[in-house]
């Protein structure tokens, strides 16, 4: 398994193929990571899968869409309780979205505070009840050659942004000539006609795209954010988050034996997206009903 994080031109890796998951180097090069991550409001953890059930560790490397009964035995098996996520959200320095109006003597410490966090079970109005499990088509390859494959998909994460990045930079040139020429009449233009097919192959871009994987926020109609806990059980994914201060690019990948386990707030600016063959369990808890809202390129 391996974390490769990108923020303001470092590159942060850690590599556990070779390594046992508690041995004193694994923690240090994950510590050097969240010394990155916590400033913005995000927490990288492990998750050890190897005294797991045999049945559901056959289920996470099954190959080929999980049928309803698998799928409802992995998030059986794997949602974490609320005591479990208001711990992570204790390590990680985050604030829990939803507060509970039972007083709490605050001499008794955060762990004290056991019925923060609003409600378990969620729904988004693009995405639908959570907790869930997304589950990817296409083959996993989780072996000694995942740091590969995650390199693979920095470049191809990175080419992809950039395409995107140049497209919008044309784009605003080709408006500032537009206002400092005259131009003829709109049904014999070349330019006009030009921006607007690439104006239609950016809308079909941005519709052949899950809603998660474009920048957004997420929040009750009120404001009120979420806390999200993300558990990546097999195969990769990548995440992006934005804040005043920097955008960071963390690519995870996993292996028969560990996972990974993000947790950030719904207001922190984020996009993901799920490699072929991965299995990743999301659990959004605070207000009954929210919404995803899409941040503006600008």
């Amino acid at each position: 398994m391996s974390a490769a994080l990108t923020l303001e031109g470092q590159e942060y890796l850690a590599s556990f193929e070779s390594s046992h998951v508690l041995e004193d180097e694994c923690r240090r090069r994950l510590d050097a990571i969240n010394w990155q991550l916590r400033p913005l409001g995000v927490f990288l953890a492990r998750v050890d899968l190897r005294y797991g059930p045999k049945p559901l560790k056959k289920l996470l490397v099954k190959e080929g869409q999980l049928d309803e009964s698998e799928v409802q035995a992995l998030l059986t098996h794997y949602t974490l309780p609320r005591p479990a996520l208001q711990a992570l959200c204790v390590s990680a320095n985050q604030e829990l979205a939803v507060k509970s109006e039972d007083f709490v003597d605050a001499r008794l410490g955060p762990f004290a505070r056991d019925k923060d966090g609003g409600h378990m079970s969620t729904e988004c109005d693009v995405l639908g009840r959570f907790p869930r499990l997304y589950d990817t088509p296409g083959h996993s390859n989780n072996n000694s050659n995942s740091s590969n494959n995650s390199n693979n998909n920095m470049l191809k994460d990175e080419a992809a942004l950039g395409q995107q990045q140049q497209q919008q930079h044309q784009q605003q040139q080709q408006q500032q000539q537009q206002q400092q020429q005259l131009l003829p009449t709109p049904s014999n233009n070349p330019f006009q006609q030009q921006q607007q097919q690439l104006q239609q192959q950016q809308q079909q871009q941005h519709q052949q795209q899950e809603p998660y994987e474009r920048l957004h926020t997420a929040s009750a109609g009120d404001g009120t954010s979420v806390n999200n806990f993300v558990s990546l059980l097999t195969g990769t994914a990548t995440w992006f988050h934005i804040t005043d201060r920097a955008v960071s690019k963390l690519i995870l990948t996993c292996d028969g034996h560990t996972g990974w386990r993000l947790i950030y707030r719904g207001d922190v600016p984020s996009s993901y997206h799920f490699g072929p063959g991965t299995r990743c369990l999301v659990q959004v808890i605070g207000p009954q009903q929210w919404r995803l809202l899409e941040q503006n390129d600008s």
